[in-house]
């Protein structure tokens, strides 16, 4: 389904490619999806894309649980100090 929109005009960021010269997305795209591309052209029938459609999606799945779990370390509200600003204590 994810490639499905991908190749119908629509991308992860919700801008519809039909914005963008045709030249630079058809580029971008193969570069951004060569891996993906890769996976599935070593596919020989339906039931093979299905099976590499199901562990994108599950691999997908995955990482954002971890970013997930990484963010919650933070706590809930990802308030946290700037490492990159010192602050000064007055003694």
């Amino acid at each position: 389904m994810l490639l499905w929109h991908t190749l119908h005009g629509e991308t992860h960021s919700g801008i519809l490619t039909s914005q963008v010269p045709s030249h630079i997305t058809a580029c971008s795209w193969l570069i951004s999806h060569r891996d993906l591309l890769e996976r599935y052209q070593e596919c020989k029938s339906a039931q093979q894309v299905k099976q590499v459609q199901d562990a994108i999606l599950s691999e997908l799945e995955e990482d954002a649980a971890r970013r997930k779990e990484s963010l919650m370390a933070y706590g809930e509200d990802l308030l946290v100090p700037n490492p990159n600003h010192f602050v000064l204590q007055d003694d």
